[in-house]
């Protein structure tokens, strides 16, 4: 068990290893769903009904929609993340959303969690899986298994860190789905830009319900879902003066309590460290951070930013191998 209180700090880094996008690589994800719905070989020539799905839905919502604008724009603009072309194109920001959305529902991948067959288990980076061995370390019982004080920050938006522990402790400990639910919900997740779904969003009776286990089957059943991923589009937040202070707090409530502290695939962004006030944290905390391809101005900047603190970099070739030293 992890009966010291103990939290998790997660980037892009860390779901990547799960076959989440970067931020450039959702962007390429967005432009292929995008020439998915749009053939440029004449003007206006759109394929099949899923254009008409999107065209219909947006109209209602009194939305313009034009995807090859759209697609034109975000190819020709040479950004990094989709935020920040979202951020200088107010005009994108529902349907931009919406297509983030898309992209990530159709990332979710159930079998990237089994350790026993997964590819991602035989290239030795599972760390999700290295938590929950330590987390059921020395527990006969989900009495015990609570007992564990661990918490997670996230920076992503989708919904592994929820599916992966309803689903193990479900299979774990011989509970219900419900009972697993609950059971989860003992480990908090704060998701401080939004979320595409919390624990709750697994339950199949949510009105909003997508089924993790759809991936790369979402897009044919577009005109089924499309309310739903516009729905949870909308709790995402990817415009700088709409995220509200709400969930950092939480996040900071939780890092204030936290004996361990433990930074997965952070990018260190000027403005999301001093929103989280991690300085603050590493005065009277030991936080351990990877620096996984970092080049060397970042990590002396970094390093500046938290000078006389309790932060150190700890650098390994993969998450897995730095916990396994750190923790």
């Amino acid at each position: 068990m992890i009966t010291t209180p103990t939290t998790f700090i997660t980037g892009a880094g860390a779901s990547y290893g799960y076959g989440f996008p970067l931020g450039f690589d959702l962007v390429v994800d967005i432009i292929n769903l995008l020439d998915n719905l749009i053939s440029y070989e004449e003007e206006s020539h759109y394929k099949g009904d899923r254009y008409s799905v999107l065209r219909n839905y947006f109209q209602k919502k009194n939305q313009p929609l034009d995807l090859k604008k759209f697609r034109l724009r975000l190819y020709g603009s040479g950004t990094p993340s989709i935020d920040r072309f979202l951020e200088n194109n107010l005009e994108f920001e529902a349907i931009g959303k919406f297509f983030i959305a898309l992209a990530i529902f159709r990332r979710e991948n159930p079998r990237v969690f089994n350790i026993y067959d997964s590819e991602l288990a035989r290239r030795g980076n599972n760390w999700l899986a290295h938590i929950w061995y330590n987390m059921t370390e020395g527990t006969t019982s989900v009495e015990d298994f609570k007992k564990n004080q661990v918490s997670f920050v996230t920076f992503n938006y989708d919904r592994s860190l929820e599916y992966f522990f309803v689903k193990h402790i479900r299979n774990f400990y011989d509970k219900t789905f419900e009972e697993a639910l609950e059971i989860a919900k003992s480990i908090d997740i704060v998701h401080v830009y939004g979320h595409l779904g919390e624990y709750d969003s697994l339950r199949t009776e949510n009105e909003h319900y997508i089924q993790y286990e759809l991936y790369e089957d979402l897009l044919e059943r577009l005109e089924k879902q499309i309310d739903h991923i516009y729905n949870w589009s909308s709790e995402i937040r990817v415009i700088t003066s709409k995220r509200d202070e709400k969930e950092f707090e939480n996040a900071y409530k939780l890092l204030s309590k936290a004996e361990n502290v433990y930074v997965l695939g952070f990018g260190f962004d000027k403005l999301n460290l001093k929103r989280l006030r991690l300085r603050d944290i590493a005065e009277n905390v030991e936080v351990y951070s990877t620096g996984i391809g970092m080049y060397k101005g970042q990590e002396e900047y970094i390093l500046e930013h938290f000078q006389d603190t309790m932060f150190h970099f700890v650098s390994h070739e993969s998450i897995l191998s730095f916990l396994r030293e750190v923790y």
